[in-house]
């Protein structure tokens, strides 16, 4: 090396190496300017640089792959690159699809088209995914059981619960052939059972038991006529059974439908009575077939569930009131629930549809009324007073302008369901004893009569527009806690008991 000190060259003296470095010898050794800068940009965009002693200036890029410090990899040089390498640099960069034919509205992305992966992404993916296989495999050979548990609280959970169900769901056809000699099933309701003949001929109370159903062991909570033509009659005990009844002909059991562990809550029709849907204690909600006897669908929340009713305006959707304050929307086609109404305090017993299926009431044990509009959970109208108890039954007026409720207080309470929803201290019925009971009431066809169970097993009968009471008779020895008035004959009802007694009036 040389220092220009003057005019005069002056020689250096050598550089004497003795010192070292925590972390080595430092050399030194001169770099020309060409080669250092290659060097530079090498490491700085390829992420290696040679030995610059024993680096020499290479004339093309075969030498340098050839140099015994690259080994087996591809490297490039940034001066030796060739335009092909240039052009397979610039594929690392990210790239949108094609956007298409502009006039193709459909499938035109435009600048919001998503972008292509890439090369490097590619093979970033592709060890990832390779890495990932082998950790996931790996982790199985050491905790083979942990694994197993783990898919089955996840996604076969709920497939095994309904797969064991399932096994538990039998129908029973009791008369020798389901069809008569036209292939007619006991669906079919014979012509002179089907006019409408209250039009015609005014309603009265009936006056004695033409026939009784004894083959349920346990207490009936519930009983439905077949919609619009009442020529069978379904029942649900506490035995686990739910049984379908011949009304007109032979008064037979038609079919026995067994499904649950526990007790029958509630049953309702859907509109034309080829569905049913149940409510149970063992907390599943199940829908039937009625001509067949099989569960079409069923459905469990893990709470129990008070009341259910299909939503007459689309009936693959349901509402179900629970024990946990809240009324859930479940989606049969894809069981599962789209939607929740959560203001309650306590059980929601009923829900009842009014305001032509846009809106439904619910009742509760925290003695409060709430109104929401069907799809919107937020509360439409609230109804708590203090004189207000628990409504554990509602049923509509025949005329849909009125909803009436059994209270716990002994009386039946009326309010509008319209307007300000407010209630009509004018009608209250009194005098049988419903505290402590859910007992049911109905109206008769012609909105004239109200009839009402009581606590005692009677049968009480007032006058709907002067609040009398008209008749009174012992219906049960126990608990009369259901009874339904026959859809299109004037004077015929059903009634059922905790004494496990089904009996038809007229």
């Amino acid at each position: 090396m040389y220092n220009q000190l003057s005019d005069n060259y002056t020689k250096t003296k050598p550089v004497i190496i003795t010192q070292s470095n925590p972390s080595g010898q430092i050399s030194q050794f001169n770099v020309d300017k060409f080669s250092f800068e290659r060097q530079y940009y090498n490491f700085n965009n390829y992420g290696f640089g040679l030995d610059p002693s024993t680096y020499s200036v290479f004339s093309s890029l075969t030498e340098l792959k050839d140099h015994p410090q690259m080994g087996n990899r591809n490297i490039l040089d940034v001066f030796l690159c060739s335009k092909n390498i240039g052009k397979e640099k610039k594929s690392w960069h990210q790239k949108r699809k094609k956007q298409d034919d502009v006039f193709d509205l459909n499938n035109w992305k435009g600048p919001w088209s998503i972008f292509e992966e890439t090369n490097i992404q590619k093979k970033k993916n592709e060890e990832m995914n390779l890495k990932m296989k082998n950790n996931k495999m790996q982790w199985i050979k050491d905790h083979p059981t942990k694994e197993v548990i783990s898919n089955k609280n996840t996604k076969n959970k709920q497939h095994r619960r309904n797969m064991k169900e399932k096994k538990n769901e039998v129908s029973q056809f009791h008369l020798g052939q389901i069809e008569d000699y036209l292939g007619r099933t006991y669906m079919y309701c014979h012509p002179e059972h089907q006019y409408d003949n209250y039009n015609n001929k005014s309603h009265y109370i009936p006056k004695k038991c033409n026939h009784s159903w004894n083959e349920h062991t346990e207490g009936v909570n519930v009983l439905q006529w077949f919609p619009n033509t009442g020529h069978m009659l379904l029942s649900g005990s506490m035995d686990t059974t739910i049984k379908l009844w011949d009304v007109h002909n032979h008064k037979k059991c038609l079919r026995t439908f067994k499904g649950h562990s526990r007790g029958i809550r509630n049953l309702y029709f859907n509109q034309d009575g080829t569905f049913f849907i149940s409510t149970s204690f063992d907390k599943w909600v199940k829908v039937w077939d009625t001509e067949t006897g099989q569960v079409v669908s069923r459905h469990s929340s893990g709470i129990q569930a008070a009341d259910a009713k299909f939503y007459p305006k689309n009936e693959n959707e349901f509402l179900c009131g629970q024990n946990n304050k809240v009324v859930v929307q479940w989606d049969i086609r894809e069981n599962k629930i789209v939607q929740t109404y959560n203001d309650h305090l306590d059980t929601v017993n009923t829900i009842t549809f009014i305001d032509d299926d846009k809106k439904f009431v619910t009742t509760s044990s925290d003695k409060k009324i709430l109104i929401w509009e069907y799809g919107t959970p937020i509360v439409f109208h609230h109804i708590s007073e203090p004189s207000l108890q628990f409504v554990p039954f509602m049923t509509l007026h025949p005329n849909k302008k009125f909803m009436i409720g059994q209270s716990m207080d002994n009386q039946l309470i009326v309010y509008g369901t319209t307007g300000k929803f407010s209630l009509n201290s004018k009608k209250k019925f009194r005098g049988h004893i419903s505290a402590g009971y859910a007992c049911q009431c109905e109206f008769s066809p012609d909105g004239r009569f109200l009839m009402s169970g009581d606590g005692n097993g009677r049968l009480f009968f007032y006058d709907w527009y002067t609040t009398r009471l008209l008749q009174k008779f012992n219906a049960h020895s126990k608990v009369c806690i259901a009874c339904i008035w026959h859809p299109l004959k004037p004077s015929k009802i059903a009634t059922s008991s905790w004494d496990g007694t089904i009996k038809f009036w007229n």
